[in-house]
């Protein structure tokens, strides 16, 4: 046939078997071979076989009957007629596709996607195979009722002082339908403590960027559901079978990867699909696992960088994170872990560890367990608010409102003042608290006098957290307890406390269930599961992205890094448990690591700072230590000892590297 129809006729699937190209016709025109896309892994048309009659279903160029019709120009390089349906029937109006990979010829094949996977009056069986194009739908909800949602939402629901600035991006319910209007961002520098600048682009992805129209051999899992192909084998994901066809130039297939020693990032073909757009700048480059990319982040889709989140490394592999590049202790090395910290210990595709709890679903190297690339789901049994569903989620999160937890990096900061506070010899012996909770993050700062003072001093523990963090935990992380069950992590939620550092326990913190205790009601912790856990990898093991209070790290040291056991008056042998009397003699005023302390409220009444510092009293007086100057979180007999050690605020067993 060389690439035009024999005078002769021929049969459609008989025809298309092979690839066709006319003579003269050069990549990327020539027409693929699709009749064997029918008996590949992931195809329309299930459950019987394949006639020619079935191309009219999509098709101008065929009659019911499977025969040619005058639509049909005989010539590879000729466009191709697509049907429109609408209103759940093969209309008369058609689109008319070049398949030469521009964007204008691309954006085309929304409008006859869509016609079946519609909205309104979608056809019960377009293609007589029993099968509706809502069959595998996890919400029973139509493509484009999420895909062409045009709503957006700001990405984080809170903005005080204090918070990070989240809330100042936009994110689109449909994130890869409205492209112009959703935002992502983070400073390599700066995290996301300052307002950052986005850097996705406002190219829309489309149908067929990550589908075929025909079939798919992409092998293995491609999907989270199962469909008549066989379990975890649906989608019709993106595989070029052949160079030069359909479009594109190069061969492409999404393939799994199977994680090294010191990776944590095994994920199928499903996964690949999303990780080699997010991660490769421009089209036609080669790509690790072989065949080149189809598309470019930057070329094609006009991000400035790769779409990965703060706390991901690319393909959740091991690359040092952001968050080491702009504390680099945080990536020194773990005589603990025996590795460098800076690279993921684990994630939803390589636990750090073995589970102690009970899960009650599986991630299965994929992205689609959590994430509808469609847009959010408006199913309320499924999402129940989408304000939080956000990121193209399956369920509701909060994303983290609080700004990254450090170690302090000073260790001789001066608390309070006075007239001789810059005068005297030595050293203050304190730290500013760097460590970012529900006090300090949801009320604003106290104010001192002057009020350009060179510390902090945050919101007090009067005010109930759970009155400062007010989402249930069936919203800020309904989507984690679809898999982690509240009676795995936290079954003492509402009762008798836990034992210390057990999971039971750290998971009391959550917002409605704290235990009885100090905590009883949330009063001291109300937290979000992106308070301590990011979603996807993370540096420290369980998903943790703190270890705050760890008392080693002070000074932004790898190890060594230490509190006076004894309190005292001088700033060195007495570093970071200063007592009272320094705050009259110096006027530098006194408190420990890691609650950070007050200034001496007597004399000298030349102070320049009166009032407290972090989380430190208004009231003390005197020349001894007290209760209140000496605060300190965690330090009772139910917490690791009524006896004050650096080693009792520390909360778990897992971060501490």
């Amino acid at each position: 046939m060389n690439g035009t129809i024999d005078a002769t006729g021929g049969s459609c699937l008989g025809c298309h078997a092979s690839p066709k190209a006319a003579t003269g016709t050069t990549a990327p025109y020539l027409r693929a071979a699709i009749t064997g896309q029918f008996n590949s892994q992931s195809h329309h048309i299930q459950g019987r076989a394949v006639t020619n009659a079935d191309c009219y279903f999509c098709h101008m160029e065929a009659d019911a009957s499977g025969n040619t019709t005058s639509y049909h120009q005989k010539t590879t390089k000729a466009a191709v007629d697509l049907v429109l349906w609408s209103s759940g029937a093969r209309s008369a109006n058609f689109i008319r596709y070049t398949a030469n990979g521009s964007r204008n010829q691309i954006n085309k094949l929304n409008g006859h996607c869509l016609g079946c996977h519609a909205t309104t009056s979608p056809p019960a069986d377009p293609f007589g195979d029993g099968r509706s194009p809502s069959r595998y739908a996890w919400d029973s909800r139509s493509i484009e009722e999420k895909y062409s949602n045009s709503t957006t939402t700001t990405w984080s629901q809170y903005s005080t002082a204090n918070t990070n600035r989240k809330k100042h991006l936009k994110k689109a319910y449909s994130a890869h339908g409205n492209a112009a209007n959703n935002q992502m961002g983070w400073s390599s520098t700066t995290g996301y403590e300052v307002d950052v600048v986005n850097f996705t682009g406002n190219v829309n992805v489309n149908c067929y960027d990550c589908h075929n129209s025909h079939g798919s051999a992409a092998a293995g899992v491609t999907s989270s559901y199962s469909s008549a192909t066989g379990k975890y084998k649906g989608a019709i994901l993106k595989h070029i079978s052949s160079a030069g066809t359909g479009g594109y130039t190069n061969k492409y297939k999404p393939t799994a990867h199977t994680a090294s020693t010191g990776e944590y990032n095994s994920y199928n073909a499903g996964a690949a699909v999303c990780f080699d757009c997010h991660n490769t700048r421009t089209q036609n480059s080669a790509l690790a696992l072989g065949g080149y990319s189809p598309w470019g982040y930057n070329d094609i889709f006009g991000s400035s960088q790769a779409l990965n989140g703060y706390w991901d490394t690319p393909y959740f592999g091991a690359y040092s994170t952001i968050s080491t590049k702009r504390f680099p202790y945080k990536g020194m090395a773990s005589t603990r872990y025996g590795k460098s910290m800076a690279k993921p210990a684990g994630g939803h595709y390589g636990v750090s560890a073995t589970m102690g709890t009970t899960v009650s679903g599986s991630i299965n190297g994929l992205c689609t367990p959590c994430h509808d690339p469609h847009g959010v789901s408006q199913n309320t049994t499924k999402v129940a608010n989408p304000v939080y569903g956000v990121p193209l989620l399956k369920g509701t999160w909060l994303t983290s409102p609080y700004a990254e937890d450090v170690a302090p990096a000073n260790t001789n900061r001066s608390r309070g003042g006075g007239s001789r506070e810059n005068t005297l010899p030595g050293a203050g012996g304190g730290s500013d608290p760097l460590y970012n909770i529900d006090q300090n993050t949801f009320q604003a700062d106290r104010t001192h006098t002057p009020s350009a003072v060179p510390s902090r001093t945050f919101g007090l523990f009067g005010t109930s957290a759970a009155t400062l963090q007010t989402q249930t935990a069936a919203t800020s992380g309904g989507l984690c307890l679809t898999c982690h069950n509240q009676s795995a992590i936290a079954p003492n939620a509402g009762g008798t406390a836990p034992t210390w550092k057990t999971t039971s326990r750290i998971h009391n913190t959550v917002t409605g269930w704290g235990s009885t205790g100090t905590n009883a009601g949330n009063a001291v912790h109300s937290y979000t599961c992106s308070k301590c856990h990011a979603p996807h990898v993370s540096r420290l093991p369980r998903l943790m992205v703190t270890n705050c209070l760890d008392v080693k790290h002070r000074g932004r040291v790898a190890s060594g890094g230490t509190i006076a056991a004894t309190a005292g008056n001088n700033p060195t042998t007495n570093n970071g448990n200063m007592m009272t009397a320094t705050a009259v003699t110096t006027g530098k005023g006194a408190g420990r690591f890691p609650a950070g302390g007050a200034r001496y409220s007597g004399t000298p009444s030349t102070a320049r700072y009166p009032g407290p510092w972090a989380f430190g009293p208004t009231t003390t007086t005197g020349t001894t230590p007290s209760a209140s100057y000496t605060t300190n979180c965690h330090n009772t007999t139910a917490t690791g000892g009524s006896a004050w050690v650096p080693s009792n605020q520390i909360w778990n067993t897992r971060t501490n590297w």
